[in-house]
């Protein structure tokens, strides 16, 4: 179960209940509506998200189509047609990755008894990185994003997500060099 807490999204499992028969849509409505009706109220789900297991479709559609006649003031959130578009979610999970890659460079840049030449070091190791992460990927490698990887467990990706991923990472590793080119290392003393 998807909810918005402190203006951020958290996932949590909503309940494990156990089924006294068959795993039919009828029987998992049955057995969820006799939880949520003790806890929460039908009125207040906005969507439906499923793992897409071929052996639990047809269960899961006969659930979804059950829930919706329950359901009917369903409210549809502007990000609901995205989260089915597997295109936008595995860019967003690689933006998460680099976002979250670029926070850690961050945190280790700051704070007390930290010198030039240690963040020197930081910021040369990570413009490394960027390059390597690019030859990776160009071979169809991405286990260096664990969100993205998690998505496209043992799909190889289309070459032209590969190729937006390794341009986007060059554009970084450019605006590094901007930024902290090589030809000035504090570490040196040599332009």
């Amino acid at each position: 179960m998807r909810y918005l807490y402190q203006e951020d999204v958290h996932e949590d499992l909503l309940c494990a209940l156990p089924l006294s028969t068959n795993t039919t849509g009828a029987e998992l409505f049955k057995s969820l509506d006799g939880y949520k009706s003790r806890q929460l109220k039908w009125s207040i789900c906005v969507g439906i998200c499923t793992d897409r297991d071929p052996a639990m479709t047809r269960r899961l559609s006969d659930l979804t189509a059950r829930i919706k006649e329950v359901a009917p003031e369903k409210k549809k959130s502007p990000l609901t047609a995205h989260y089915s578009d597997e295109v936008w979610v595995t860019k967003l999970a690689y933006l998460c990755d680099v976002f979250n890659l670029l926070n850690k460079l961050n945190l280790c840049l700051q704070g007390k008894m930290k010198t030039v030449f240690k963040l020197a070091d930081k910021v040369a190791a990570f413009k490394a990185k960027l390059e390597l992460w690019g030859r990776r990927v160009n071979r169809g490698i991405f286990d260096m994003f664990q969100t993205l990887a998690g998505i496209l467990g043992e799909t190889e990706p289309e070459h032209s997500f590969s190729q937006l991923v390794h341009d986007h990472l060059s554009l970084i590793l450019k605006e590094f060099e901007h930024y902290f080119p090589a030809t000035k290392d504090p570490r040196t003393g040599k332009e």
